[in-house]
């Protein structure tokens, strides 16, 4: 029982990292000149960053929009021309689909366990782990971002110099608007700044020179964040930051990538500069021009499956090797809501909310329900759990959050790790 009530606090964001010989905190950037690039953060107090992988990519045309692999924190997702591919940091790049009739400029994972991709076409595809492609929707301009909606399971999409700038997608492909213009601005990136549901996008004028970076609300009320400078010259990719990163949890990376110099740089949500993690005076002409940024969590709750009423949902648990987490216990929590949270004693946001579904999932109270909620990470660090979604209409619609905590005596709250907070809707 006192396990179980320390693991009621354990649904928080990243912590520092316990060890450094894992992939944690790697900046992974997608580069316009043929690659994609890693770099290997080992000691955040040192000055230096330094590129540990330059992995060429198989296909013509510049790479783009790298995101951590759900199945696999070894692995990176990334597309090139027509085609999307699974990179390895150790080197080796497997095709998961290609023939998609336009050159990828935007792509994210969606809670099934599927790939959304678009690009100047217009259309906007749905892509399985195994290559099958299905169409969500047309005629959304030239896309340039897309975000999937943890609040609302809707895909976010921004589109450069089309209207409107931003899009709202349902996983049925209705689409509406969210935001018409962004005064000249084209979106170049979305990602979503988890304590809030707001998306923070970066973008720049069809010229360049006039970079920023903006605030919407789901609402689709726009704030910016900063603009100007040579660091958001012509912004191409953003990335918030995680819980504990050691670069401030819930600040912005921006990639940088025309005129010079190009590079990665930290923003503050106040739109201070508060970081440089990889800078080229000189550049594009140096080879480096990056075109999207994602950071190694170290660790990621994804799911796979349609949550169709009489079925199973699984979660899947995936960290990082080697791991700090082998075999340790983990717990999954669940909530009816990522907002409002609440704050652990040392700190730490927990960006979901206090309600029954809490409790009973932290708890373990229906196992029979929620399979796997509590137990051992494997030797890996990986572990594998289930929703069994009863066959009762009443539910459809529902959508409910998740997250899972590796716990350890030795830190603050008795949490070691918390992964990313994952939802589904439940389908007819």
């Amino acid at each position: 029982m006192r396990l179980r009530l320390k693991a009621a606090l354990a649904l928080v964001a990243l912590s520092l990292p316990a060890a450094a010989q894992n992939n944690q905190w790697d900046w992974v950037i997608s580069n316009f000149s043929g690659g994609l690039y890693g770099s290997a953060i080992l000691n955040f107090d040192g000055p230096s960053r330094t590129l540990v992988l330059n992995q060429a990519l198989p296909v013509s045309a510049d790479a783009s929009n790298p995101i951590m692999d759900p199945d696999n924190n070894f692995c990176y997702i990334t597309s090139r021309a027509d085609t999307i591919l699974q990179v390895h940091n150790q080197g080796t790049v497997i095709t998961l689909a290609s023939g998609l009739g336009y050159t990828i400029t935007c792509l994210d994972a969606d809670e099934d366990g599927t790939f959304v991709c678009g690009g100047a076409s217009g259309i906007l595809n749905r892509v399985t782990r195994t290559g099958v492609i299905t169409t969500i929707a047309t005629a959304l301009g030239t896309m340039n971002a897309v975000e999937w909606d943890v609040d609302t399971g809707n895909i976010i999409v921004g589109t450069f110099l089309s209207t409107p700038a931003l899009w709202r997608v349902t996983r049925s492909g209705v689409k509406t608007t969210l935001v018409a213009s962004l005064g000249g601005i084209g979106v170049s990136g979305i990602d979503q700044h988890h304590p809030s549901g707001d998306f923070i996008v970066s973008g720049f004028t069809g010229g360049g020179i006039n970079g920023a970076i903006l605030r919407v609300t789901g609402g689709g009320a726009v704030s910016t964040v900063a603009t100007g400078g040579p660091e958001l010259a012509t912004p191409n990719g953003v990335e918030v930051l995680h819980t504990g990163h050691p670069d401030g949890e819930y600040n912005i990376a921006v990639a940088e990538f025309g005129g010079a110099p190009t590079g990665l740089y930290v923003f503050d949500l106040n739109g201070r500069l508060v970081s440089t993690i990889l800078n080229f005076p000189a550049g594009n002409t140096n080879g480096i021009g990056p075109s999207g940024v994602c950071v190694n969590q170290g660790k990621a709750l994804s799911g796979a499956g349609n949550a169709r009423l009489g079925t199973l949902y699984q979660l899947k648990l995936r960290n990082e090797g080697p791991v700090p987490y082998g075999n340790k216990i983990y717990v999954i929590s669940g909530s009816f809501g990522a907002r409002p949270g609440f704050t652990l004693a040392d700190g730490r946001q927990v960006n979901l909310a206090l309600d029954p579904l809490y409790f009973v999932t932290t708890q373990n109270l229906l196992p029979g329900i929620f399979q796997n909620f509590v137990g051992s990470l494997n030797s890996a660090g990986d572990a594998n759990a289930n929703v069994l979604i009863l066959n009762e209409p009443v539910i459809i619609g529902l959508r409910t959050f998740y997250s899972y905590a590796v716990i350890d005596g030795a830190f603050p709250s008795s949490i070691q790790q918390v992964s990313n907070t994952h939802a589904f809707t439940i389908q007819p």
